[in-house]
């Protein structure tokens, strides 16, 4: 009961605390680096393990888990089971390990050295928690740099262990001696009244515990409650600093800055004015979180609900956030107002190479010879504009700013306007000598004889519109408007275009007509002298050919005579629109296309004839030769279904009839005298393909019967075999002889059904394989049988010969037992005898295992009483020799363990033990226990 008290305090603790479980504790890989539960980030640990043991006889192996239960020492705890758990994985060698556990959420690190290198290098959990885990790990621990704490802290352990290995010093043994009263044993008397104290000790204790948990849980909650204040204190400081500064650098921005010689107005007084006012809201958000200070200071005065209370104020950080947003616009502010006539003069001066710029511009307009007047009321405006924030410049340069960068757009305006009217102007003068150009080559082409007067032929008209959009043009560049003088630029383009286009229509129709209208005559007398050889080749597919076969192609030849009778008439009507007289060279080019479609049509349909009377001719030729390689393929399936009558099977021939209707139906087909050709062509492939189906069925038969012959000729022999196999042993059971019956009756099947022509030489195949894997089934039972039988056998002659020779041993009156054995012996013969050979030979093992328990018993009760009696030898010897008969046996029964506690155990009775020796403790762990060598910490 008092061993178990630490145990219950200790769950009742962590219940009461609400620790969550720990981290999964993962397997020994043979890594040095382990991170559970939370986001690896830790190359660098890696990278630093690896450098350390390139040069120490160390091992360091580091888990990084989210949590290790969150109770008190919960990490070391953690860290403690890790290596017990690791000691049976190979390659883990804990002499020369150091392991390090940190778990984040419970701000906890344990150190875990051996025993070895704690007494060997130094590494004792004092020196470590000291002067490695609070300088080292602790501080990067809490700003949140987790890599380089656990880095820090694994430079630090080598560098202790390496130190001792260097000077060969002697580490500082740290010794802690605990004293504890033992427990005296208590009267049987007061049995009761103990137990009723260590009740109300008990009771006590985890009263104790409770209470004491409940102070730490406050405690913490206070400790908490304090650093979320002290760290909201340090950003209000902060905020005030900053606050200051800006309010003081503001004040002294128009004394320190020497631009500002005149007090400020317009834009950059209202600038000035609006920082102010930010500042002053900026400082009313500081009065406020110095209230809420205040409020959580009085609350944590106040006890555990207070203290609740007052940290729900200060957790909030946002006000913060916003605090320093407004800083930063506010200082920006103040950088507008201190670079703001620096600004304003840049701007001015590129104002002033704008206007120059613009100036030229317009100059340039005037020399091109048009007017300057409409680019002047702009110009001097932005002049004076420019005069104006000038003026206005020292006292208000944000808004003189303003002015010139609008000044400065509007002078690169009328720039760009003033080069839009020059650019209009020589794009004017292109066009302008395109037009001249295009008159003097229609004065050309009409002295030449070509009036250019049909309707669409003449260029006249383009030329006009021409002129007046650079008319229109002129007077938009007049004006000084660049986008109207674009729009009248693209109508006299397109006009431009147009006419030039007609011209060359013209021209080019007239070039067409005066090549191509021969041309078209000599084609329409080639046409005219084909439509005899083509009429032949009509006349010759209606002799020969069924009218199915042609009909789409019945009416061509009517068709191109009709349209031939129409050709000079249209070639006649060409020649009249285009002779000298007429001169619509457009109209005559387009009825020349339309007759030279017409003639290709006319020659397509005839062409249609031609190609059809070939086409059926080679179809005929095909279908020919198909019906005599159909006659020849028949003879040949015959000759091969003759030859392999008895394989071939129903389906086989089935195909073959199929094949033979659709020759003969085919053969009808192309019989008579206008035979439809394409459709007795169909029918004969068709026919072909049966032929094909039937030979390929047959051929399949033929090999399928070829198989199953050599399969059930072999499946026989095997039969005759396993047959001889089980007629020559009596060991056989049922279960090989009932697979032989059942294969046999297959093969005798088979055999019936294989002399009918025609059978399903598949199937019966499958049934000789199936037969075939019973025999072999057959023969490995068989053979199994045997073997057992002899095992059977091996073992029930073992067994009796061990019982024969039990029952002749006798030894210091000593004699052995064998009726179970030879109980279980009789069982085995009679399960031999059943053929139950597997329990057989069990019970002959268990009656062989009877004997030889029962000769072990007999012989160590032989063993035991000679040493009995010589031992009473020994006494009575010397009991003689000494003091006599009387003496002798008055020294034999004070001796200890004398004649009555050598007393021979009874018949069936196991001698008594041997009296143990006591066993010398174990040493200690080379791990050594958590309070002697593990070093933890926490932040």
């Amino acid at each position: 009961m008092i061993a178990t008290i630490p145990r219950a305090v200790l769950a009742l603790s962590i219940a009461l605390i609400g620790a969550a479980p720990p981290s999964p504790m993962p397997e020994f890989t043979g890594a040095r680096l382990y991170v559970v539960d939370v986001p690896d980030r830790y190359q660098a640990v890696e990278r630093a393990i690896r450098e350390l043991e390139a040069d120490s006889p160390r091992s360091y192996y580091v888990a990084v888990v989210k949590t290790a239960g969150g109770e008190p020492h919960a990490a070391r705890d953690y860290a403690e089971r890790l290596r017990e758990s690791w000691r049976e994985g190979a390659g883990f060698d804990a002499d020369s390990s150091v392991i390090v556990v940190a778990a984040l959420d419970d701000r906890q690190v344990a150190v875990l050295p051996s025993r070895a290198l704690v007494d060997g290098a130094g590494l004792s959990s004092g020196y470590v928690e000291r002067e490695v885990i609070r300088p080292r790990f602790v501080p990067l621990a809490r700003d949140g740099d987790y890599p380089g704490a656990l880095v820090a802290l694994l430079e630090g352990v080598e560098a202790r262990a390496a130190s001792f290995e260097t000077t060969g010093a002697e580490p500082a043994r740290e010794v802690a001696t605990t004293a504890a009263p033992m427990p005296a044993t208590p009267a049987s008397g007061t049995t009761g009244t103990s137990v009723a104290w260590s009740i109300v000790a008990v009771a006590g204790v985890l009263a104790g515990m409770v209470a004491l948990l409940v102070w730490l849980g406050r405690r913490r909650a206070q400790g908490a409650f304090r650093a979320r204040l002290k760290e909201y204190k340090t950003k209000a400081v902060a905020m005030m600093d900053r606050l200051d500064a800006l309010k003081a650098r503001l004040k002294a921005l128009p004394i320190e800055d020497g631009d500002f010689v005149e007090p400020m107005t317009g834009d950059t007084l209202a600038l000035f004015e609006r920082t102010q006012d930010e500042l002053r809201k900026l400082w009313d958000r500081w009065l406020e979180v110095m209230d809420v200070v205040d409020r959580a200071e009085r609350h944590g005065e106040k006890g555990a609900k207070g203290v609740k209370a007052g940290g729900e104020l200060v957790s909030d950080a946002k006000v913060f956030e916003e605090v320093e947003a407004g800083a930063v616009a506010a200082s920006e502010m103040m950088d507008r107002l201190n670079a703001a006539h620096e600004d304003a003069r840049a701007a001015a001066a590129t104002v002033e190479e704008s206007l120059a710029r613009t100036a030229r511009r317009i100059e340039a307009v005037g020399a091109a010879g048009l007017p300057v007047a409409p680019y002047r009321p702009e110009a001097d405006r932005i002049a004076e504009q420019a005069r104006q924030a000038d003026a206005i410049l020292v006292s208000d340069p944000l808004g003189a700013r303003a002015m010139l960068d609008q000044a400065a757009s509007d002078s690169e305006t009328l720039a760009t306007r003033a080069g839009g009217v020059l650019a209009r102007r020589e794009e004017g003068a292109e066009v302008e000598a395109g037009l001249a150009k295009l008159r003097r080559d229609v004065t050309e082409r009409r002295g030449d004889g070509l009036r250019l007067d049909e309707d669409g032929g003449n260029p006249d008209d383009p030329a006009a519109r021409a002129d007046q959009a650079l008319a229109d043009l002129q007077s938009a560049l007049e004006e000084g408007d660049p986008v109207a003088g674009a729009t009248s630029l693209a109508s006299a383009r397109a006009a431009l275009d147009q006419g030039r286009g007609v011209l060359d229509s013209v021209v080019r129709a007239r070039d067409v007509v005066a090549k191509g209208l021969p041309e078209s005559r000599r084609e329409s007398r080639r046409l005219v002298e084909a439509v005899k050889q083509y009429a032949a080749f009509e006349d010759e597919m209606r002799r020969d050919f069924a009218p199915e076969s042609w009909r789409d192609v019945a009416g061509h030849m009517t068709q191109a005579r009709a349209l031939l009778e129409t050709f000079d008439r249209k070639a006649d009507e060409v020649e009249r629109e285009a002779d000298a007289r007429s001169q619509k060279f457009l109209l005559a080019s387009r009825l020349l296309g339309r007759l030279n479609q017409e003639q290709r049509a006319a020659f397509q349909l005839m062409n249609g004839v031609g190609e059809r009377l070939t086409a059926l001719k080679g179809v005929r030729d095909q279908a020919r030769r198909l019906v005599d390689e159909l006659t020849g393929l028949d003879r040949e399936v015959r000759d091969f279904f003759r030859r392999n009558d008895a394989a071939v099977g129903g389906q086989a021939r089935a195909s073959f009839q199929a094949a033979a209707g659709a020759r003969e139906e085919a053969a009808r087909a192309a019989s008579g005298s206008r035979p439809d050709w394409p459709s007795a062509l169909k029918a004969l492939t068709k026919a072909r393909e049966e032929y094909g189906i039937a030979r390929a069925q047959a051929q399949s038969d033929v090999d399928v019967h070829r198989v199953l012959t050599s399969e059930y000729d072999e499946a026989r022999r095997y039969a005759a075999r396993v047959e001889g196999l089980l007629a020559g042993q009596s060991e056989d059971r049922a279960a090989a002889n009932r697979r032989f019956q059942q294969a046999a009756r297959a093969l005798e099947l088979v055999g019936g059904e294989g002399a009918r022509a025609g059978a399903e030489w598949p199937l019966l195949l499958e049934r000789v394989r199936d037969a075939r894997r019973d025999l072999e089934q057959s023969e490995r039972l068989a053979r199994e049988d045997v073997r057992l039988a002899r095992d059977a056998e091996s073992e029930i002659a073992e067994a009796a010969r061990t019982i024969r020779e039990g029952r002749a041993f006798l030894s210091m009156g000593v004699g052995m037992d064998v009726s179970p054995a030879e109980a279980l012996l009789d069982q085995a013969q009679a399960l031999y005898r059943s053929q139950d050979y597997e329990r057989a030979a069990q019970a002959a093992a268990s009656a062989l295992q009877h004997v030889r328990q029962a000769h072990e018993w007999a012989v160590q009760q032989a063993h035991s009483r000679r040493i009995h009696a010589e031992a009473e030898q020994r006494r009575r010897a010397v009991a003689a020799q000494n003091f006599g008969m009387g003496a002798a046996v008055g020294a034999g029964g004070a001796m200890p363990g004398g004649s009555a506690a050598l007393a021979e155990p009874g018949p069936g009775h196991a001698p008594a033990p041997a009296r143990a020796e006591p066993v010398p403790p174990a040493p200690p762990a080379a791990s050594g226990s958590w309070e002697s060598n593990a070093a933890e910490g926490s932040w």
